[in-house]
């Protein structure tokens, strides 16, 4: 039998009323799919660009014989350059240095985000792309001046302690009043390295810092550095 015209549907809804909450709904169900999408995308937006940079960097050929980091240095059109094993070298690490003393009998592999040494490419202790983007950070931050400052990095207080024995330093410096760094016995023998480099033979290896007060004042008493042992140093019983 043909419904005549404005005849009620059952529970008193007409059609066009019922063709009117339908398509709210399913505007309102797309809408929230496509914004439900949306956010996910942009959540891993970030993380796929990063993966597919990983990715290529870690595709560039170093012979097998070395690897690329994304914070390498870069050269040519951009790209980190090979990071080499011992005993090669080149641009790709395809070349075998003569008389290498390495002598290796089995192999590992090392992931391609992690760094094995404290040494980066020759003898940097800091990769240069890392220092470049502290500086871009601090600059767009404006907490700090970078500016004709140098970036300390330090695995352990021994790299820290080396900065400051560097930074005080005949090496580094035009005084004419050499910087004295002593160190109590015992120490490490990394200690005694600081001697070559900063006293010139000036202070006696084993020299303690009383010595500068009672036997013999240094010439400029204004600069001297004392290294104090810790518990971690040989006789495992002195405190920082």
């Amino acid at each position: 039998m043909e419904r005549r015209k404005g005849q009620r549907l059952p529970f008193g809804m007409n059609l066009p009323l019922l063709l009117l909450l339908s398509s709210l709904f399913l505007n309102l169900f797309l809408l929230s799919y496509l914004s439900i999408i949306f956010c996910q995308y942009s959540q891993l937006r970030w993380t796929s660009a990063a993966a597919a940079e990983a990715e290529a960097i870690a595709a560039i050929d170093c012979s097998g014989h070395g690897r690329a980091f994304l914070d390498g240095v870069t050269v040519g059109k951009g790209l980190p350059e090979c990071e080499c094993n011992t005993c090669y070298g080149g641009n790709d690490c395809s070349l075998l240095m003569p008389e290498c003393p390495a002598d290796a009998d089995s192999a590992i592999l090392v992931s391609g985000w992690h760094r094995m040494s404290y040494q980066t490419t020759g003898d940097n202790f800091i990769s240069l792309e890392l220092e470049r983007h502290i500086r871009l950070l601090h600059k767009a931050v404006r907490n700090a001046v970078t500016d004709g400052k140098f970036i300390v990095f330090g695995s352990g207080s021994t790299q820290l302690i080396n900065a400051l024995v560097y930074a005080l330093s005949l090496h580094n410096s035009t005084s004419s009043s050499p910087a004295h760094v002593v160190a109590t016995v015992p120490y490490y023998p990394i200690r005694s390295d600081h001697k070559t480099i900063s006293l010139r033979k000036h202070v006696p290896k084993e020299a303690r810092p009383i010595q500068f007060q009672t036997n013999q004042a240094p010439p400029n008493p204004f600069i001297h550095c004392t290294q104090i042992p810790s518990a971690s140093e040989p006789d495992q019983g002195r405190s920082s």
